[in-house]
């Protein structure tokens, strides 16, 4: 065996103390961008008495898209334009005039090859007149509540979506382009990411869309459509690699209540229409007992729940944008239900 050199040594040193600093310090870099106190205050804001339930096109859905489009500015996310404005605005027929939010953070290697992060921060307004949406199976009690907050039906996804782009942002390691997008819309019939997805000049650029949804509530995160790709298993081996003690082999689970067809019915369709990989991770359904009714209020939610979940999709995503794996591309089922 050759006799190792002060000069080898001191380099084998170092480059172990970077990778353990490296190894070490990506929790503290998940607790900085991604904790439940973070989580807590922005659903609580996106989900407050004074946004009344975000119906798309209402000054309080706006006020709303504002304050996502604010989040992003501060993380240091280019607009998707020159214009420098975060907020897009789409319309369909004679639905009112609603703005998708959306930041970039562009590939440092391969910026022509784009991921979406995902999740809608519309909800369905209040118990007035509504020619729109149909109203969940319950109605509030005695009229003492007239607001459909929305905190999981999404401020869930929404709080989770602005972590992970503060979280990317500052790790500044994605090789591949990333595009997080704030839909309006959804509750409409998935008409805010139908206008994006339309605009798209080349699909096959996309790499995958992951869809945010009620994750507030429940026990385990599901990807629908699972069955359709291979993204569910690239997840799930990156984190069983990372820590198979903490995450197990399958902490994302198969799609769960397919009898919903859920996979149809939020914001990753309109893309996988296209046969991008494009799944919603999911922790509840519209069997959740809170579905649309004016009781999905911050105080129910599992903030623990969501920071783990958001940290989980953080870590199991980096071969995938840093170009190491690339998802196969899908058929998509067609759509049998309306959206909700």
């Amino acid at each position: 065996m050759k006799k190792p050199t002060y000069r080898r040594i001191t380099a084998v040193l170092v480059s172990f103390l970077f990778n353990s600093y490296s190894l070490f310090s990506q929790p503290a870099v998940l607790d900085s961008f991604i904790n439940k106190e973070f989580l807590r205050s922005t659903i609580e804001f996106l989900a407050s008495d004074s946004l009344k339930g975000r119906f798309t096109g209402s000054p309080e859905a706006n006020k709303a898209a504002n304050f996502i489009a604010d989040e992003f500015r501060k993380a240091g996310m280019k607009a998707p334009d020159s214009s420098g404005k975060y907020l897009v605005p789409f319309s369909y027929f004679s639905y009112p005039v609603g703005n998708n939010v959306i930041g970039i953070l562009p590939g440092s290697e391969r910026p022509s090859e784009l991921i979406f992060f995902s999740a809608h921060y519309d909800h369905i307004g209040t118990t007035a007149p509504n020619t729109y949406i149909k109203i969940g199976r319950r109605s509030p009690e005695n009229g003492r509540d007239s607001i459909y907050n929305g905190a999981n039906d999404n401020a869930s996804g929404t709080a989770s979506l602005i972590s992970l782009a503060r979280y990317f942002a500052a790790a500044k390691t994605n090789k591949r382009t990333l595009i997080f997008v704030a839909f309006s819309g959804e509750e409409l019939g998935l008409i805010g990411s139908s206008a994006l997805a339309a605009t798209l000049a080349d699909p096959g650029s996309v790499t995958c869309v992951i869809n945010l949804e009620m994750l507030g509530r429940g026990s385990s995160p599901f990807l629908t459509g699972s069955q359709l790709g291979d993204l569910r298993s690239i997840l799930n081996k990156e984190l069983a690699r990372i820590d198979v003690n903490q995450f197990k082999k399958n902490f994302f689970r198969a799609e769960r209540y397919r009898e919903q067809n859920l996979f149809t019915r939020s914001d990753n369709y309109p893309f996988a229409k296209l046969k991008i990989p494009a799944h919603t991770i999911m922790v509840g359904s519209d069997q959740d007992f809170y579905y649309h009714t004016v009781e999905d209020e911050p105080s129910t939610l599992n903030y623990r729940l969501i920071e783990r979940v958001t940290r989980a999709i953080a870590l199991a995503v980096m071969p995938i944008i840093n170009g190491e794996i690339t998802p196969k591309r899908i058929e998509a089922p067609r759509e049998t239900t309306e959206p909700r």
